[in-house]
């Protein structure tokens, strides 16, 4: 029973799977989570007090709450676990790819094109077994994706340095 409850909120794949699953199931989380009342309602609550039809506010908003007030915490040893974003908003802690689909389904909700950035940075610890050692959020916004790195503190549009990068967009 409680294998089944944990089994509900986190995909397992391991360092071996291909990493078109890993993204795959992660967009397929964001947009899922999207739809979740839980998820609409924060994302509605953190952006109420913001005057209308003001996007950029919105997403500078929704990003600040997950960089700020979700901690980052590393994955299980030997694992690659995707929360859910309610699962991440409840525990109030997740790694890059959790902070990541919790920020996109924030934005989905309320409308805004998000997607991911996959990056890969040197120095990776598992640079033959994974193509990219990060992600972030990216927006839309007035004709260019902007970065939301939600990991490290930063405001919208900073980067880390990469030598490889892809943007997956789901909206």
């Amino acid at each position: 029973m409680m294998y089944e409850k944990w089994a509900e909120q986190y995909t397992f794949s391991g360092y071996g799977q291909k990493f078109r699953f890993t993204v795959a199931n992660m967009a397929a989380i964001a947009r899922r989570g999207s739809w979740n009342p839980i998820i609409r309602e924060t994302a509605v609550r953190l952006t109420s007090a913001l005057p209308e039809r003001d996007y950029r506010s919105e997403y500078r908003a929704l990003h600040q709450f997950v960089r700020d007030r979700i901690r980052f915490i590393r994955d299980t040893a030997n694992a690659e676990l995707l929360q859910t974003p309610d699962t991440t908003l409840r525990l109030g802690a997740g790694d890059c790819d959790d902070k990541t689909t919790l920020l996109c389904s924030l934005l989905l909700s309320i409308g805004q094109h998000c997607g991911f950035s996959t990056i890969k940075t040197e120095g990776h610890v598992f640079p033959c077994l994974y193509p990219f050692s990060h992600v972030y959020p990216v927006v839309y916004d007035n004709g260019r994706w902007v970065a939301l790195e939600c990991v490290r503190p930063v405001d919208p549009g900073v980067e880390a340095e990469y030598t490889l990068r892809k943007i997956y967009v789901l909206s």
